[in-house]
């Protein structure tokens, strides 16, 4: 707390100001809050449980995650294989050219259109140029489709096009050097050839759309069918490229297969772009971007390299510990196995129970504010409770990781796979083909939303989430702890720190994407006209609000476009949890103040919320946030939604005009 502080003028600075002013950030942190204590937490106890030895009745999946863990941890043997096993790979796509002298690379032996390289068994078409998935189709959730994306640039859009004269270009490109002199290039040679390939990224890039446009989530579905996308597109052998990627899961496409291209226009430009760059250049950025992705499994010189462009890039003085980095991997890698383990070691049934009442409570709330909503017209309030009773719930995690049978039959296809004895980039790139291998081989199969092993992959996170194309919400069991949430804690404690990451998320169902999702999950317009006109208004009314805002120790504004959804979301979820524990309060006895704090039970709510975002970062960590990420910084999460919230001035007798109780109020719901 920070006493000196008004709270009428800033109630961040006066709930957190005395955490900002004492922490200190740890070396190989860029930042430190609630969630990031929270996640290290978890990391450790996931590490505890993957670093014991196998036993030999448990089932295969576990030992694989732990053998798996084994081989990241051995640094003896990385650093032996040394760089060989990446040099065996990029050779067969003819060499990185910035590598070679002028006349020893041989432009015959790349083709961009038809990229194959080995690595064991596995063979890989590498098409750098766009994006080739499966996903679910968002106008029919049933169904599974292949989608396909422009380019993924090394740096975010708004940055990269503005070319050298952006500092953070000028790192990139010193990044792509210096981990090419480490590889073997000439500095001078390097620079010059990297450029032209950064130049090359920077035009590929200016093909793409900005983030903003894609708020808009028809803009990005365009289906048509194979045979069309030939036509339209004829400079590439699309059928065949995809039958060679489906191959391994004994899938095959035909001219009548939909593919949804997220930007036609994209395609319609890039054959152009590409005719006129060299081969080389063409080269030297595809097996960049090869190389960057796999550097991680290098040794330990390699490792630095990406080492010094994440000090530079986020600030941080040290790298994350090994063990760290080894446990994160194992843990997105084999999701379900370290989830299963971790939830049968680490979290109690009763806090479970506990958490559904208060989900319960707070979702009954919005409902209620849906049918007091006064801009809404009759049918829209219809289809709007309806999609709010609909929104499934998950809390902690699901029944199924506590049955070994059930985790062995879903992990069946991994019943023969093993490890490459001790290569840690091998074993790797062979489970991702083994993924891939597998994810596609589902997708003829008839995809059924809310099915357990989605919220399974995301038991242990310290997080939560809302899914539209499901119209649920996730609570992990993860985030079931800590400053989130204690079953010895007062409820307005609970419901100001985890209540306000439920409403949040069930908010999102109805923020300026989610909206355009129905009860079911689909794409689907239910909105009238005029009442659709007057939501865009209100929404505007927070994108103005939260575009003002500026970071003053970075002096950089807010995008109020990009971080509108995760804003209503903290605007209306908060609001909605406060109404769920007064309504819980109403009919229980009072609650005790809270040792150390003269606040009443409703003050003390509005401190646990604005607790759980007490963050302090480093100057280049809020920068990247501005950039890349779609939730505002912390104070604003803070300061924006409850000064918009007339029962918070209530409480805490802001004046009229106050910071905290501005005239002019921003509300949705």
């Amino acid at each position: 707390m920070n006493d000196s502080a008004d709270y009428c003028d800033d109630f961040y600075n006066y709930v957190c100001g005395g955490f900002v002013n004492s922490t200190l950030i740890p070396d190989d942190k860029n930042s430190v809050n609630i969630f990031i204590t929270l996640n290290d937490k978890v990391t450790k106890q996931l590490n505890t449980i993957i670093s014991r030895p196998s036993q030999p009745d448990e089932p295969e999946i576990f030992k694989l995650a732990k053998s798996l863990y084994k081989i990241c941890m051995d640094t003896n043997a990385i650093e032996e294989q040394g760089v060989k096993p990446l040099f065996d790979y990029v050779e067969q796509l003819g060499g990185w050219p910035v590598l070679k002298k002028d006349n020893e690379w041989d432009e015959s032996l790349f083709n961009w259109k038809e990229n194959i390289a080995q690595i064991l068994e596995n063979k890989f078409w590498v098409t750098g140029f766009f994006g080739f998935y499966q996903t679910i189709d968002i106008k029919n959730n049933t169904r599974r489709v292949i989608g396909l994306s422009d380019y993924n640039a090394g740096l975010a859009r708004k940055n990269l096009i503005k070319g050298l004269e952006d500092k953070s270009v000028l790192n990139y490109f010193n990044y792509m050097v210096n981990m090419s002199v480490a590889l073997g290039a000439e500095q001078e040679h390097a620079e010059e050839e990297l450029k032209e390939a950064l130049e090359f990224e920077i035009k590929l890039t200016n093909l793409t759309r900005p983030d903003e446009d894609y708020r808009d989530q028809t803009l990005a579905y365009n289906p048509m069918t194979l045979g069309d996308l030939a036509k339209r597109y004829p400079y590439f052998e699309w059928k065949k490229y995809f039958n060679y990627e489906l191959s391994p899961s004994n899938i095959s496409v035909d001219n009548d297969e939909i593919i949804i291209v997220s930007n036609p226009d994209y395609f319609d430009k890039l054959d152009e772009l590409i005719d006129s760059t060299p081969k080389k250049t063409q080269a030297n950025l595809l097996i960049w971007k090869e190389i960057r992705s796999l550097s991680g499994f290098l040794n330990k010189n390699i490792r630095e390299v990406n080492g010094n462009y994440a000090k530079i890039r986020t600030g941080i003085i040290k790298g994350t510990p090994r063990w760290m980095k080894c446990t994160n991997t194992v843990s997105s890698t084999f999701s379900i196995a370290t989830n299963a383990l971790y939830v049968r070691e680490y979290f109690k049934k009763e806090s479970k129970d506990n958490v559904a009442v208060m989900i319960k409570n707070i979702h009954n709330q919005f409902i209620k504010l849906l049918n007091s909503t006064s801009w809404l017209d009759e049918e829209t309030r219809i289809n709007a409770i309806k999609k709010a009773e609909k929104i499934n719930q998950f809390v902690a995690y699901p029944d199924e990781l506590l049955n070994n049978s059930i985790i062995n039959d879903y992990h069946k296809a991994f019943e023969n796979f093993e490890m490459i004895g001790d290569s840690y980039l091998e074993s790797s790139s062979n489970l991702d083909f083994f993924g891939n291998k597998i994810g596609w081989s589902e997708l003829r199969e008839k995809n059924v939303p809310n099915m357990w092993d989605s919220f399974a992959t995301r038991s242990s996170t310290a997080n939560a989430f809302y899914s539209s194309s499901e119209n649920s919400i996730m609570l992990p069991a993860g985030i079931l702890q800590g400053e989130f949430f204690n079953n010895e804690l007062p409820k307005y404690m609970n419901y100001g720190a985890i209540g306000g990451v439920v409403g949040h998320e069930i908010m999102h169902a109805f923020d300026d994407q989610g909206k355009q999702y129905d009860a079911d999950g689909n794409v689907f317009d239910w909105w009238s006209n005029s009442t659709n006109e007057q939501y865009k208004k209100k929404a505007q009314c927070i994108i103005d609000q939260y575009g003002n805002y500026t970071v003053k120790e970075i002096n950089m504004n807010i995008n109020g476009i990009n971080t509108q959804g995760e804003n209503i979301a903290d605007n209306g979820g908060i609001k909605a949890v406060y109404l769920a524990y007064n309504d819980w309060s109403s009919n229980n006895e009072l609650e005790k103040k809270l040792p150390g704090f003269n606040f009443n039970s409703r003050q003390m709510f509005w401190v646990a919320y604005a607790n759980t975002w007490c963050s302090k970062s480093r100057l280049e960590s809020q920068k990247l946030r501005l950039i890349y990420d779609n939730h505002s910084p912390s104070e604003f999460r803070v300061n924006g939604p409850l000064s918009n919230i007339e029962e918070f001035s209530t409480d805490f007798g802001c004046p009229i005009g106050s910071k905290m109780n501005p005239e002019k109020k921003c509300t949705i719901w």
